[in-house]
């Protein structure tokens, strides 16, 4: 075999290999979202009056901490199952009366150990500027934050065990290996991430024909400074987690698994901005709108999306296989839609997606049966490239509706659909395309919908464990913001009666089910991104029960999925239907 091949990574690599790399994956993503706000809470002296038991109205109150965000702060200590007596508030009474809280074991043994690591949690935060801006550093030999340290200093930190003390018992054993590996995704999440989307990690074939190759291309390098780090700092970096060889600059069987999910973290990098503010969200005098505004053109400030659309897209491929075949389904019955409209449509991509099903899989004639493929988003920049990469697609017949649409308000975008004065053949001839004519989706965009208050002072019953903030710093209560869901929902029903409304979703999952295994899903890190930036991920039962009270019914069994199935579903694909 040539010095340059790599056998097929399925092949090299076991089972139990794989999902061990991707445990470690997990748990750097939970690390990068969760040490800077392990730091804010240190600080404050949070984590040591828990330590004895405190409520968390008064606690609060004492440390005048905005509610939302420390709600949020309080859950992620109850999913990693070192804080009792965490309840999630399902009205504005249980909100008053607060909860009752106490780290648990396995919580005072963390908490000793960060005492101990203090200068290191202060390392950390220090860093995470430079791993936001890593790619300009280490590629093109720009100048690295000031003050932030660097990888030998890190290395040498973690040489010393992270600065954690010894464990003195199997509780503080086991937290420290759960934050030796929160301290290791400071290396491992940037340095991956930088490598692997800048095509110095290459990957040959695609899905389980696929190699990693075990050199580093220097061809995106820019400079002398950028080999030097490439050549001296990296290498050292890597092989310490045991991804390269510590006697040659060559990828390990690890390595390679490591690279071959590689995407996965580059959703929580891409919160970086946000995750360095949740401090000052929780303890300051500022809110997530304040800090964090929108663009004139509406484009986010909190994330980096275009990195956090290049982490997702890895994971979207498998929920993609499933919304397939809901398009041919429902393009192969006898009244198809005449328009699929995509809310949020971003660069158009899975638009044209949509077409080059229909295209390829149904063959479809499009000159006989047009098609109409719609796009809406709020930022101004991604229509313009929504509408570029449909005119580079060739799409037959496409249009994006050039004003800002909010998911809140289907009746706007109704109209903005009438207002591009398109239309459709009916059995009396030609007549005005409208909204109800589409199929309409949208991907991870109902829980980034904007709170409004709920209109209806009845609330229906919740069931949800999550940690919900409205645009002031306040809590939602689960109930109040289930009736947010409904009356979300209903505005949609109308519209979506005849071809249903097909759409990705993210979930949160209960504290008491992701403190069962903490490193078995990155639970804790989506729910502090999505907790810190107004966000509102339930269970999917929350998802549906909203749905069935606002008149929504699910369309075939086949055409719903979650991944996982069962319990642990954090995202699903759902259908559904008005008219229930």
């Amino acid at each position: 075999m040539a010095e340059e091949e790599a056998p097929l990574l399925f092949e090299e690599t076991s089972r139990e290999e794989r999902l061990a790399v991707r445990r470690a994956l997990f748990a750097h993503q939970d690390g990068l979202a969760f040490l800077p706000v392990l730091a804010a809470l240190r600080r404050r002296g949070v984590l040591q009056a828990l330590a004895g038991g405190a409520s968390s109205c008064a606690l609060g109150r004492e440390l005048g901490a905005r509610p939302g965000p420390f709600h949020v702060a309080l859950r992620a200590l109850a999913s990693q199952g070192w804080l009792e007596g965490w309840s999630a508030p399902r009205t504005p009474g249980d909100l008053d009366a607060g909860m009752d809280l106490r780290m648990s074991a396995g919580g005072l043994a963390a908490c000793r150990l960060l005492e101990g690591a203090r200068e290191t949690l202060a390392m950390a935060e220090a860093f995470l500027p430079a791993a936001e801006k890593m790619e300009g550093w280490l590629l093109r030999g720009e100048s690295a934050p000031e003050s932030a340290p660097d990888f030998a200093e890190l290395l040498e930190a973690r040489e010393q065990g992270w600065g954690l003390p010894p464990a003195e018992g199997d509780h503080e054993a086991a937290a420290r290996e759960r934050l030796g590996e929160f301290f290791d995704g400071l290396i491992a999440g940037p340095l991956l991430v930088t490598l692997t989307r800048n095509g110095l990690v290459r990957r040959e074939g695609s899905g389980r024909e696929i190699r990693i190759l075990p050199h580093l291309d220097e061809g995106p390098l820019e400079g002398d400074e950028a080999a030097r780090r490439l050549a001296e700092e990296v290498p050292p970096a890597l092989a310490a987690l045991g991804w390269m060889r510590p006697d040659a600059p060559l990828l390990t069987r690890m390595g390679r698994a490591a690279a071959f999910v590689a995407t996965a973290y580059g959703v929580t990098l891409s919160y970086l901005p946000l995750l360095r503010q949740a401090g000052a969200m929780t303890f300051g005098n500022t809110t997530f709108r304040k800090l964090f505004p929108r663009t004139a053109e509406g484009a986010e400030t909190h994330v980096d999306r275009r990195l956090n659309i290049w982490g997702s897209g890895g994971a979207h491929e498998l929920y993609f296989r499933k919304v397939d075949e809901v398009i041919e389904g429902l393009f192969s019955r006898p009244d198809p839609p005449r328009a699929v409209c995509d809310t949020g449509c971003g660069d158009g991509s899975f638009l044209v997606h949509m077409a080059e099903v229909l295209r390829d899989r149904l063959d479809w004639d499009f000159e006989r049966n047009p098609v109409w493929f719609l796009g809406s988003d709020l930022n101004g920049q991604a229509r313009a490239l929504a509408a570029e990469t449909l005119r580079a697609a060739a799409i037959p017949q496409a249009a994006i509706i050039d004003e800002a649409i909010d998911i809140n308000y289907p009746d706007e975008l109704a109209a903005g659909i009438e207002r591009l004065g398109l239309e459709v053949i009916g059995s009396g001839g030609p007549r005005p395309l409208t909204a109800a004519d589409a199929l309409h989706t949208n991907s991870m965009l109902v829980h980034n919908r904007r709170y409004l208050p709920p209109e209806s002072v009845d609330m229906p019953e919740s069931g949800t464990d999550g940690a919900f903030v409205d645009g002031e710093g306040g809590v939602v209560p689960g109930r109040v913001l289930q009736q947010n869901l409904v009356e979300f929902l209903g505005r949609w029903e109308p519209y979506v009666r005849r071809y249903g409304w097909l759409f990705i979703e993210l979930h949160t999952l209960a504290t008491g089910v992701v403190a069962e295994d903490p490193g078995r899903t990155p639970t804790l890190a989506y729910d502090l991104t999505h907790g810190f930036s107004n966000q509102y991920t339930v269970e999917r039962p929350e998802l549906l029960a909203a749905a069935r009270l606002a008149g929504l019914r699910e369309g075939p069994a086949a055409w719903q999925a979650e991944f996982p199935e069962g319990a642990r579903a954090r995202v699903s694909v759902n259908y559904l239907l008005g008219g229930g």
